[in-house]
């Protein structure tokens, strides 16, 4: 039978052994050392001149003096001279206000003092010197105090990157943020490897390109396209109809003299519309154009099926408004040749 106990080494009192106080003391001062275990110092390496009685502490390498030849013991004064003990993987000692493990080599924080300036947090995962905060979960929940709340991504300069990486298997497959320049893109990658800027908005005007093209599959809208079939502001898109171009039927049309915008436009009745030539009656079709001044150019059709009936005029002002001067357009349709070789309408 072992004369210490296996965990703290207490001496244990053996039958017929004579001064059993003796025995029952040391245990009880072995007791009082690592029960309750407070340290008055960590890696120490240099005995103290005026210690106390009861006082410990946690040996660093280097020990010197009365301590030379202890490393990473426990040094207990005794009153008289100093008791080294050998602490056991899983003993906890306080340091301050601080808990420290021993592990078997070396006394780690049980918890840090503080959560400010941690070399890192892994919750159920791992960090890394890189990935500081390591975060396994199926969700992560950033929520308000009351107000609004802001995630910030800083950077130390324009060419670096502050930015949301989204991975599939740890290999990169989108990324939106400042990467590498203040303008915010978002790019994306087939393959980790090679990425594609998706779009871009410049910094300075909120200006957005498109890179690699859009594709439109729904029907735009808003005051980026035209708001009606003459609306000519500059910059707009143009609608399917608008000036008539694409339109089953252009915009209708009755006074002629009025000013026109360019494009296409269908007149119902020549009969009761204004500035149309002389005498025509029925439908036509008419393409106005107009100059940098305002001076009009025009060409007048009539739609009709069969070729004896066709008519084209040609008009032109020279002002944005008022009476159109016409000239027929005379066409093998409507013109014939004598026998004498003179031409003559059909």
């Amino acid at each position: 039978m072992s004369e210490l106990s296996p965990r703290l080494g207490l001496p244990f009192l053996l039958p017929a052994q004579a001064q059993k106080h003796v025995t029952h003391n040391e245990a009880l001062e072995r007791l009082d050392s690592v029960v309750q275990l407070v340290v008055a110092g960590l890696d120490a390496i240099n005995p103290p001149a005026s210690p106390e009685t009861g006082q410990v502490w946690a040996l660093g390498t280097g020990a010197t003096g009365d301590w030379a030849g202890q490393d990473t013991a426990l040094a207990v004064w005794m009153g008289t001279a100093w008791q080294f003990i050998t602490p056991q993987t899983g003993w906890c000692a306080a340091f301050g206000t601080a808990l420290y493990i021993w592990d078997g080599s070396a006394w780690q924080p049980a918890a840090p003092e503080s959560l400010n300036n941690l070399s890192g947090v892994g919750v159920n995962a791992s960090h890394d010197s890189v990935n500081r905060l390591a975060v396994s979960s199926d969700a992560s929940l950033f929520t308000h105090d009351g107000g609004g709340h802001q995630i910030k991504v800083n950077k130390s300069a324009l060419s670096d990157t502050a930015s949301l990486l989204f991975q599939t298997g740890f290999s990169g497959r989108a990324e939106m943020g400042t990467a590498g320049a203040d303008a915010f893109s978002i790019k994306v990658s087939a393959d980790g490897s090679t990425w594609h800027d998706a779009m871009v908005a410049a910094p300075d005007s909120g200006q957005t390109s498109f890179p690699a093209g859009i594709v439109v599959d729904g029907q735009i809208g808003g005051s980026a396209i035209t708001q009606s079939p003459t609306d000519a502001t500059l910059g707009r898109l143009l609608k399917v109809g608008d000036f008539g171009l694409g339109a089953a039927t252009p915009s209708a049309v009755s006074d002629l003299t009025a000013a026109l915008v360019p494009g296409l436009y269908h007149i119902a009745d020549m009969a009761t519309a204004s500035g149309v030539p002389a005498g025509q009656t029925g439908q036509a079709t008419l393409l106005a154009m107009r100059g940098v001044d305002g001076r009009g150019t025009f060409l007048l059709g009539l739609p009709v099926g069969s070729s004896a009936a066709q008519g084209f005029w040609l008009g032109s002002r020279a002002t944005p408004t008022g009476t159109i001067i016409w000239a027929k357009l005379w066409t093998s349709a409507n013109t014939t040749v004598d026998a004498n070789g003179f031409l003559k309408e059909a």
